[in-house]
């Protein structure tokens, strides 16, 4: 019944309707059509353009000012997590200094963020429950530039995962074991340790390297054995060992090694926190392992 009133009403007009004043209508109707095929096909141009750039904005961003590293982690449920992270220069590389969350909205050019839980220990010049509007400048797989209403520019790096990258240059990671070894004392006397966590990148080929060797491994424990205090002391100083390690492994492995990985180091003189590193390796372990199965 819904379909028959239309077309007696179409019906009652053909029939008074000369061919002129059919054609003049049917134009009509063919233009109404394309237009609204137009407007719809803008409609949805403009909602996969922002359903794109949501997707864009997804995941974790950092930027370093200082010895402070700052990191926003915008999530799937439109909410994000804003961290800030210390250099520090003996047990701990990076110490969290506080957290900071909220919810997020990005329409076209513009991105929404609303605090909702301020941390205290975070300085920023927002308050709680209040909304920052910022205009995107720039928003890629790499980069994101936003500009606050006040005119100040923030430019984050996208954080992209270790294993990530390296697969996409076509080279694969092994883990070496958890390293604990006491370093050459020194006339302090004190009784240093240097625990860290280390990975080897490789390049791929026919024969891959399953696993490190364990005279490698052995190596790799006599030359940091053969370390003081001093060459560990610093951030700068630790990041130079990868450097170092990579030249004396070559005639194991040649041009095969492209990288030696440190993601982990702790300096200390305590028992302790040796046996908190411990503790957090095997709890890692535990965990790939489940993630495995």
């Amino acid at each position: 019944m819904q379909y028959l009133l239309p077309l007696l009403i179409y019906l009652k007009f053909n029939k008074i309707m000369s061919k002129t004043d059919k054609r003049k209508v049917l134009r009509l109707f063919y233009f109404i059509f394309i237009l609204s095929a137009i407007l719809f096909c803008i409609a949805c141009s403009k909602g996969s353009d922002s359903k794109e750039e949501e997707m864009l904005l997804l995941g974790s961003w950092k930027v370093k000012i200082k010895n402070t590293h700052k990191i926003i982690i915008f999530k799937t449920n439109n909410t994000f997590l804003y961290q800030e992270r210390v250099e520090g220069r003996f047990s701990k590389i990076v110490e969290k200094k506080g957290n900071l969350t909220g919810t997020w909205l990005i329409k076209g050019e513009l991105l929404s963020v609303t605090i909702t839980d301020k941390g205290s220990d975070i300085d920023v010049p927002w308050k709680q429950d209040e909304t920052i509007v910022f205009n995107i400048v720039e928003l890629t797989k790499e980069n994101l530039i936003f500009l606050e209403q006040n005119g100040k520019e923030y430019k984050w790096e996208k954080v992209r995962s270790k294993k990530a990258v390296i697969e996409e240059q076509g080279q694969f990671i092994i883990k070496l074991e958890p390293i604990i070894v006491n370093l050459k004392k020194t006339s302090s006397k004190k009784k240093w340790y240097l625990c860290l966590e280390m990975e080897f990148v490789f390049e791929l080929s026919e024969h891959n390297i399953n696993a490190v060797h364990p005279k490698v491994q052995e190596f790799v424990i006599f030359f940091l054995s053969s370390l003081e205090y001093n060459d560990v002391s610093k951030l700068k100083k630790t990041n130079s060992i990868h450097r170092t390690l990579k030249k004396k492994l070559y005639p194991y492995y040649g041009d095969r090694l492209k990288d030696v990985l440190i993601s982990k180091v702790i300096v200390t003189t305590k028992t302790d926190e040796v046996e908190k590193f411990i503790q957090q390796a095997k709890e890692k372990e535990a965990t790939a392992s489940k993630k495995k199965e």
